[in-house]
């Protein structure tokens, strides 16, 4: 070791990390930073930071043989220089396998992990119960698995991987950013967990070396609902991102074929890719004139995004796919094409009005209603037939339909919280989720905001927009639907003590900070989707009910404070030996 050097921020450990990436040692969450100045280190040392000078256990897995040898710490351990403490693992044989992390108080601690250079494989669960919001993996690391931490924002991955293929990284964290490698040849994607729970990468950036990037594997579109940045290095001879257009295009043949919400596409595309816009919604999008051909090669179902208004111009010669539009609520186009389908799009020129899309100017047929309209809605009397599947991603909160409705089409509520109907028209029996046309209720029962299954509010459906503050759910609730919090930005705190479980999203409350329960349990993991954005948890029951209690509190960030009665603050702490340093007892 030459020397460790402390910082007394993030921004100067960040100027120091750009210019000498292999000095970088570990960061924990005061921002003080041990750095070794150490370009070849020795083979047989594991660099490592602590918290209050107590020792990090690392096992390693040094043979194919899965044979398990704990590393002897004894004398290697160095006395505490700086805030953090610092320290050398020996071991016999060179450090080659990271497959398992225990840093008992520690671990819940670190926020940002380096691993040393020297590594050369992780295990794919070695990361998964950590509060960590950066991991930087060292060059030496030439294959990948990864199970990420739930609150995990960046990801930093060796410079030397040369293919990440498709599932190799999978994650139900907020992941915004992540660093592809300078080397990197093929990419195919990250992995299934992060499409199927809330996408939050933001930003993508294409290396030098990138040949080959296929977003679509099997029956599985990668998702990309919040990206809003694609850049291509210029130096890139397959892909660029001309005219900072935010979006991929092959550059021999002018075709788009990964967009995100800012993209604008350029004057030169000729040819876009079916899934280029896959669960990627704008209002409304407009193809220029240059454009020839929306195609794909594969026949897979409604894979063009999410469009209140599609605009395809009458220069497109041709149009592939098996229902590419069936996101799109009204396809404007006058061309020679013809398709008996409206290739999957819910009306072909269609008339709009008020976020309604009719057939025509009578507006006798309703084919559709906009994407995301969160809001009351009453049909005019003139409507007589309902498409199906036309309130589809609507996320409306009351809809009031005339009686004088005579046909009303399979699904066609699906995504209406609360259908306000009084006709004589059923649903047909048999056909799956067709209760109430997939309404999630039928004349529901609303109060200050709350949209309640009936009068005994025992099962809550909706929770409008505007509430916000602190909010208590009263006693008569004993169901909550999963989609119940799904807009509430204001939401501050609440309280939920009369629950006896969470199975219901917390993602889409971003600005919750507190939550009071008489016991925490989660129902299943999805449920705690937007759980590293809280700062405590009030728990009133003085005897903790679950066995399992550091699991329910998995995927909360390391320093959430925890408080309970004052009488079982000690009972709290034995069950919470990793978060016990942030158990107090309820405030007076």
């Amino acid at each position: 070791m030459k020397y460790l050097k402390n910082f007394d921020s993030i921004a100067e450990r960040d100027e120091f990390y750009t210019n000498s990436y292999n000095n970088v040692l570990s960061l924990a969450p005061n921002s003080h930073i041990n750095i070794k100045d150490d370009d070849n280190p020795p083979p047989d040392e594991f660099w490592y930071v602590t918290l209050n000078n107590e020792f990090m256990e690392f096992e390693i897995k040094n043979n194919p043989t899965c044979n398990w040898k704990e590393i002897d710490s004894g004398p290697s351990i160095l006395s505490n220089t700086y805030t953090n403490g610092k320290g050398i693992v020996k071991c016999s044989e060179p450090i080659k396998n990271f497959t398992y992390f225990n840093g008992g108080d520690d671990a819940d601690n670190l926020l940002s992990l380096i691993l040393p250079y020297g590594v050369q494989k992780v295990c794919d669960n070695c990361f998964y119960y950590m509060n960590l919001t950066e991991l930087i993996l060292p060059d030496t690391i030439t294959g990948i698995y990864l199970n990420l931490s739930t609150n995990l924002k960046k990801l930093v991955l060796p410079k030397r991987l040369k293919t990440i293929q498709y599932g190799y990284i999978e994650t139900y964290c907020g992941l915004e950013e992540i660093v592809l490698p300078e080397y990197l040849q093929k990419y195919y994607d990250i992995g299934y967990n992060q499409m199927i729970s809330e996408p939050t990468l933001k930003k993508i950036f294409i290396p030098e070396n990138v040949t080959e990037y296929n977003p679509f594997i099997g029956n599985e579109v990668t998702s990309v609902n919040k990206l809003e940045s694609i850049v291509v290095s210029k130096y890139n001879n397959t892909y660029d991102s001309r005219d900072n257009c935010n979006a991929l295009i092959v550059t021999a043949t002018n075709t788009l074929i990964m967009a995100c919400h800012n993209t604008i596409i350029p004057s030169t595309v000729t040819c876009i890719k079916m899934i280029a816009f896959y669960n990627v919604y704008k209002p409304t999008l407009t193809i220029p004139e240059n454009v020839v051909s929306i195609y794909d090669n594969n026949s897979y179902v409604g894979t063009f995004g999410y469009f209140n208004r599609l605009v395809i111009p009458n220069s497109v010669e041709s149009i592939s796919g098996n229902y590419p539009f069936t996101g799109v609520k009204n396809l404007i186009y006058n061309g020679s094409l013809t398709d008996s389908n409206n290739w999957g799009a819910a009306c072909l020129n269609g008339y709009e009005e008020d976020g309604l899309v009719y057939t025509d100017s009578t507006k006798t047929t309703l084919a559709a209603a906009f994407h995301y309209i969160y809001d009351d809605i009453v049909l005019p009397n003139s409507v007589i037939n309902i498409n199906e599947n036309a309130f589809a991603n609507s996320h409306i909160y009351n809809l009031t339909i005339p009686d004088t409705v005579e046909s009303i089409g399979i699904h066609a509520f699906s995504s209406v919280k609360n259908l306000i109907y009084n006709g004589s028209l059923e649903p047909q029996s048999g056909e799956w989720n067709n209760d109430n046309w997939g309404a999630s209720v039928l004349n529901g029962y609303e109060e200050n905001g709350f949209i309640y299954e009936n009068e005994n509010k025992q099962t809550l459906i909706s929770v409008k927009p505007y509430i916000s503050g602190n909010v208590a759910l009263p006693e008569t609730v004993s169901t909550v639907y999963w989609e119940a919090f799904e807009n509430c930005p204001n939401i501050t705190s609440l309280d939920l003590r009369y629950l006896q479980d969470i199975s219901f999203y917390l993602s889409k409350m971003p600005n919750l900070k507190s939550i009071i329960l008489n016991n925490i349990h989660f129902s299943n993991d999805e449920a705690k989707m937007g759980i590293s954005y809280i700062d405590s948890v009030t728990l009133l029951n003085p005897s903790p009910a679950s066995q399992s209690l550091e699991y329910e509190f998995w995927g909360f960030k390391y320093d959430c404070l925890i408080y309970v009665p004052s009488s079982s603050v000690e009972t709290y702490k034995q069950k919470l030996p990793y978060r016990k340093n942030y158990v107090f007892p309820i405030p007076e």
